[in-house]
């Protein structure tokens, strides 16, 4: 008998080995978020050089003033003056590429992206998108706080401060942002951005519900820039020293307007905060919040919105779309930046560091009151030895360095506010 090999047609997995990969020619998209409202717009000054910059003001005038000659001489008082003595935090960033892979990926011939452009405009984008959480800080670096504790998944204290993660990013825990942190390191496995969770490679020893969570090396009260949680502490300024100075001899003009509105409609609160602004001598025309504070906004104008492109032709036309809002001395600029998180904790409240957890800020400004200061720029390549790129000593790879050196400065922080909803 002669046995015959079963029918069978030619299939696709007959001819996988021959059959050619389709790809479509394009460039990977890098979903990670890029809108930076705030950091975008705040004036830039990046000669930052000597020791330090102090931020001089003058918070009430000489005061022999009276109807009676004998009082007004008797009651003098100079001048009273302030000055913030801004120093430089400092910031690192890293880009380190494999021979192998610099090689491999260098051309569209081999790859979709180049791997050292790819490496360098990444590391870029992260830089500026942790300058861009630091503007909106109290300086301690908290990103959050643990609200719950289910094996290593960490749910946050505010789902939004989801957006201030990402995985592979290394973490500290500890219940304040000076001592000791939890024993032991980790580093975000995954990170579920509905549900406003994160998981840990592992459980630092101790952690328990109401720690803060840093990303490594970057806790502590004076190891980040001071943003605008610290020049605009909700709940008035501590009398510790900021920058040299004691903002609660006047705290208005020293720490700038709060306004506690919750329970308020968004819209009221920005028109209570722009005329107490007002009041105490600033003309604001610039205010960021939470993108879900700002939908709130638009919902309650209703067919009385009106739109304006803000476009920043210096940076090729990078634009945001605002909101604005009209008041007695002038138009204000509402924007959406999704960095403008609930409060978890801020170090300078005058409240308690967790007074108003949970409650959205509201930041108006008078932008032109306010310098992101650095030396150089925001961030920048390291090329004091004026190379671009540094070979590895021990493994066969090429890496490029990045800083930031500078802080971010108000001159005149009576001019600006913050409400809470």
């Amino acid at each position: 008998m002669v046995l015959l090999a079963p029918p069978q047609d030619a299939s696709i997995s007959s001819y996988t080995p021959a059959l050619k990969q389709y790809y479509l020619d394009i460039v990977p998209e890098n979903e990670t978020y890029k809108k930076r409202p705030f950091f975008a717009l705040v004036p830039k000054i990046v000669t930052f050089e000597g020791l330090n910059s102090p931020l001089p003001l003058m918070y009430s005038n000489p005061q022999g003033v009276s109807a009676s000659f004998s009082s007004a001489l008797s009651a003098q008082e100079p001048t009273q003056l302030a000055a913030f003595t801004l120093t430089r935090a400092p910031k690192y960033g890293f880009a380190t590429l494999q021979g192998e892979a610099y090689l491999a990926a260098r051309s569209s011939v081999g790859s979709f992206v180049s791997s050292f452009a790819t490496e360098i405009d990444n590391t870029f984008l992260e830089m500026t998108q942790d300058i861009h959480f630091d503007c909106y800080g109290d300086g301690s670096g908290i990103r959050s706080t643990v609200a719950g504790l289910v094996g290593l998944v960490v749910t946050l204290s505010n789902p939004t401060d989801v957006r201030k993660f990402s995985v592979g990013m290394s973490l500290e825990l500890a219940p304040a942002p000076t001592g000791a942190a939890r024993v032991g390191n980790c580093y975000v496995a995954a990170v579920n951005r509905s549900l406003g969770t994160i998981t840990l490679s592992a459980l630092p020893a101790g952690t328990v519900v109401g720690d803060g969570i840093y990303r490594l090396g970057s806790r502590g009260p004076q190891t980040n820039l001071q943003g605008l949680a610290s020049w605009l502490p909700v709940g008035g300024p501590t009398s510790s020293a900021f920058f040299g100075v004691d903002r609660t001899v006047d705290s208005g003009r020293l720490a700038g307007i709060w306004l506690d509105a919750r329970g308020s409609s968004v819209f009221d609160a920005l028109i209570t905060l722009a005329t107490q602004i007002d009041v105490n001598g600033g003309t604001p025309d610039y205010c960021f919040m939470h993108p879900i504070k700002y939908a709130e906004l638009v919902k309650q104008l209703g067919n009385q919105v009106l739109y304006e492109n803000v476009v920043m032709e210096e940076y090729g036309n990078i634009g945001f779309k605002a909101v604005v809002v009209q008041t007695d001395f002038g138009e204000i600029r509402v924007i959406s930046d999704s960095m403008a998180t609930p409060i978890s904790y801020n170090q300078w409240s005058a409240a308690g560091p967790t007074a108003y957890a949970g409650a959205y800020p509201l930041y108006m400004v008078q932008l032109d009151s306010w310098y992101l200061m650095s030396l150089d720029n925001a961030p920048h390549i390291i090329q004091d030895d004026g190379l671009f790129v540094i070979r590895a000593a021990t493994e066969d790879a090429i890496q490029v360095r990045l800083r930031f050196l500078g802080n971010l400065g108000c001159r005149a922080p009576g001019y600006n506010g913050v409400a809470v909803v």
